[in-house]
């Protein structure tokens, strides 16, 4: 059975394919969803999991706090602000997303959105299809 396309996205990050970059709300927003719709010790290990990535940087709230209301203009939801703030604090060179919103954003002139299919590509790594396209 072959990875999907997001799960081998992570696999590369733990191999050292490329340097991974996650923002503190990113972790919290993870740990929010798989609490609601999981076990609790599943939310232990998504959280463990998440930190024994080979190389992660972590984007601290203070650092995404520094950035407030740069660009505000250009982003629709709010709740995605801290997301493009991590972006820009670690200067990311993509910003890798299943979210089709952020990429229709005006920020996207800011912002080097790709899907994790598009992602791959540039990574030289062929990516699937999967259930919605992304």
């Amino acid at each position: 059975m072959r990875p999907a396309t997001r799960e081998l996205v992570i696999e590369l990050a733990d191999q050292g394919a490329y340097s991974a970059v996650v923002s503190f709300h990113t972790i919290n927003e993870l740990m929010h969803n798989v609490k609601s719709r999981c076990l609790k010790n599943v939310a232990g290990w998504m959280f463990a999991f998440t930190w024994s990535i080979h190389g992660i940087e972590f984007v601290q709230k203070e650092e995404i706090d520094a950035l407030k209301g740069l660009y505000s203009d250009l982003i629709t939801d709010t709740d995605d602000v801290p997301h493009i703030h991590a972006y820009l604090d670690s200067e990311c060179d993509y910003f890798v997303t299943t979210d089709r919103r952020l990429i229709e954003m005006k920020i996207n002139e800011k912002v080097n959105f790709k899907s994790p299919k598009s992602f791959l590509q540039i990574l030289g790594v062929k990516g699937y299809d999967t259930v919605g396209g992304v």
